[in-house]
């Protein structure tokens, strides 16, 4: 397994918030100190995960607004200044304000280091295991790539009445296995694995593979190795360090509690696979003593792992459903459903998940665009997603361009409404796809395209120098390149 460089970069605000008394009382530099020392708990580390090693992980504590402060970072970005420690090791710390420098905790990187970023009040309510949860981030995107990483634009996750209650029961299932005793554990985990499996083959690829499996591993094991530290960090600690951060533990939580429905939408989008990833790691432990030997050192999914260990024993996931009020469920959640979106999400899941023809264009390959469009047509759904209603244009370098014009489309954006990613629209009833300047006739399947690549039709021009096409049974997607 690869090794991430010994960075040790720490940052961290002097505004106390709502810290326990312990936390109020700390100055900055006694805070950087009980950090580094957090930071070198390599013991534990290893303990929680092979091979990994706390100390080669830079660390980042921060407040939106607050003061900021650097430690042990190997070149620290513009805007920090250097201070000195009166410890006896001299070290030196750097600092700035966030606004000065323009933090981005999202981003996981300060200065192009690699950096775990705690905010200041979860280290108040519990410094050891949220470090431990954040820096082991870094380590996992910094082992497992794109393995780790998740899609932002999947705030179009289908939210629907029959998805929601599958995933009511099956959290329900997850929690009675992390808790059955031994002679039902396997019994338990079988029916858990029956109703998941059920549920993402109706939910589809797209949703399971590239979202729901990827946020599992990338916040679930981390998770996961946070819930373990708060129960094993205390006696790892000496009493010296254990004064210091004792009262910044927290108290210890099941995950099988973190696994309750809520009526928040958001929590089924996002949350609720975060919490699932990190059971699904405590109920290997039970199952498997030994999996996390196998996860790290091949980038396995905790999932792949478990769903080996009971494939071939699942029982009928239809029995299962059928003693957990499972069509009474699917009215109920259906209805919370439509009582929850509004009118511009329900307008943007009819046009990006509709039952006619429907073409996509993946711009995600491109960079330099400029856009265009009606600002007065313009329906915003959330962060991520919008609707045009009347017109827009992407122009970028080499001739490459997307126009739609008259006609409803569903627009998924980055980090703002020029970072264009993804467009999906009703296909016009008769469009013609040429390559080459010659007509090509798109059949069921991927074809990858090597020339010049036209797309037209009414309210519809695309041209690029290269792509690959995507035809399924109701959908071409189109993805550009350079």
């Amino acid at each position: 397994m690869r090794r991430l460089l010994a960075l040790g970069a720490i940052v961290l605000t002097t505004t106390a918030g709502h810290c326990p008394a312990v936390a109020q009382a700390v100055t900055a530099e006694e805070a950087v100190t009980r950090l580094d020392r957090i930071r070198r708990l390599d013991d534990l580390s290893r303990e929680l995960w092979p091979e990994w090693r706390i100390s080669e992980t830079a660390v980042a504590l921060y407040e939106a607004g607050g003061q900021c402060y650097l430690l042990n970072h190997p070149d620290p970005p513009d805007g920090f200044e250097r201070q000195r420690t009166r410890s006896r090791q001299r070290r030196s710390f750097h600092t700035a304000s966030t606004a000065s420098v323009g933090l981005e905790p999202e981003s996981g990187s300060l200065g192009g280091v690699p950096t775990a970023f705690v905010s200041w009040q979860r280290f108040c309510d519990e410094a050891v295991p949220a470090v431990f949860e954040e820096a082991f981030r870094v380590h996992l995107l910094a082992e497992c790539g794109r393995s780790a990483e998740t899609d932002v634009l999947m705030d179009a996750y289908p939210l629907t009445g029959e998805n929601l209650a599958l995933s009511d029961i099956e959290c329900e299932l997850l929690a009675r296995a992390l808790v059955a005793p031994s002679d039902s554990l396997a019994q338990r985990t079988r029916e858990f694995m029956a109703v998941r499996t059920f549920r993402r083959v109706r939910l589809g690829s797209a949703a399971t593979e590239a979202y729901e499996r990827r946020l599992e591993f990338a916040w679930g094991l981390p998770t996961y190795v946070g819930e373990r530290c708060k129960r094993e960090a205390a006696g790892r600690l000496g009493r010296r360090d254990s004064e210091l951060v004792s009262g910044c533990l927290g108290t210890p939580k099941n995950v099988e509690v973190c696994l309750r429905p809520v009526d928040d939408l958001n929590w089924y989008r996002r949350e609720r696979h975060r919490w699932s990833g990190a059971a699904l790691c405590a109920l290997l432990d039970r199952l498997d003593p030994k999996w996390c030997e196998e996860a790290s050192g091949g980038c396995e999914e905790p999932y792949e792992i478990l769903w080996q260990l009971t494939r071939t024993e699942l029982p009928s996931a239809l029995d299962v459903l059928g003693r957990h009020g499972y069509e009474e469920r699917v009215e109920e959640r259906s209805t919370f459903v439509d009582g929850t979106k509004t009118d511009a999400e329900r307008l943007f899941e009819q046009i990006a998940a509709g039952d006619g023809p429907t073409i996509a264009i993946d711009t995600r390959l491109l960079a330099s665009s400029s856009v265009s469009y009606d600002p007065e047509h313009i329906e915003r759904v959330d962060e991520h997603r919008l609707i045009h209603t009347r017109i827009i244009k992407i122009e970028y370098s080499g001739g490459t361009r997307v126009h739609v014009m008259g006609k409803p489309v569903a627009v998924f954006v980055g980090d703002d409404d020029f970072d264009i990613a993804r467009l999906v629209m009703e296909a016009p009833e008769q469009y013609e796809v040429s390559v080459g300047g010659e007509p090509l006739t798109v059949t069921p399947g991927v074809h990858h395209v090597d020339e010049p690549l036209s797309v037209s039709g009414v309210g519809l021009i695309v041209e690029a120098r290269s792509g690959v096409i995507i035809a399924g049974e109701n959908r071409v997607t189109f993805v550009l390149h350079r």
